[in-house]
């Protein structure tokens, strides 16, 4: 999201916990549902998209059964304990639906970085095509309180932006950057958002639009 979305810390993450998480192998997955009387499909290319339907609901099944505000710790967990497909795919999945995620900025700049050093900014052909045409000079737009301009979801529409605010209401203002677009961790069209992520204090020299 655009606006801000605040959560537990300011402290950077390494996303290292390596606590036991109880999760679930696929094999686990895959037997249970084979005891419901599921059958294999033949075709090789149904049984690779149902292979990774089922590993991305175990993924988000684990996240989101912690607390809301707990999710990047939960996410933050999962990395060594699945596949680095899986691993992005949460990040982007997750940080999508999470709310309050402004005080966590450092750790979901964190996240958002493994996940662009295993799959780019995006893995969606459509979304690569348009981060592409972008100039190397990008303007963003984020909409948030005075002091939190450093926050890590932007946007590349003003319209979108000015949504957020008047979605806000009083006190949200917008503030402008302009980016390298070598900086952009990733790029989410969902929504209409036209959402940009960076690390915080990568869109410097921000003001209000």
């Amino acid at each position: 999201m655009v606006e801000d979305r605040d959560c537990q810390n300011d402290s950077p993450s390494d996303g290292k916990d390596k606590t036991s998480i109880q999760f679930p192998s696929f094999e686990e997955v895959w037997d249970a549902l084979g005891k419901t009387g599921f059958r294999i499909p033949d075709d090789a290319q149904k049984l690779k998209a149902l292979r990774g339907a089922l590993e991305k609901e175990r993924c988000l099944r684990y996240v989101f059964q912690r607390a809301r505000a707990d999710m990047v710790t939960a996410v933050q967990q999962l990395e060594g304990n699945v596949t680095k497909r899986e691993f992005a795919t949460t990040i982007r999945m997750v940080y999508r639906n999470a709310e309050y995620c402004y005080r966590d900025r450092f750790a979901w700049g964190t996240l958002f970085r493994k996940a662009k050093a295993i799959w780019g900014v995006t893995k969606d052909v459509d979304e690569k095509a348009a981060f592409d045409a972008l100039p190397n000079r990008v303007k963003i737009y984020r909409a948030c309180s005075e002091g939190e301009e450093d926050g890590i979801s932007w946007t590349s529409c003003i319209c979108v932006a000015e949504r957020m605010q008047r979605d806000k209401g009083e006190g949200c203002v917008i503030f402008c950057a302009e980016i390298s677009r070598e900086v952009i961790l990733a790029y989410m069209e969902g929504r209409d958002e036209y959402e940009i992520i960076v690390f915080p204090g990568d869109a410097d020299e921000a003001s209000v639009a």
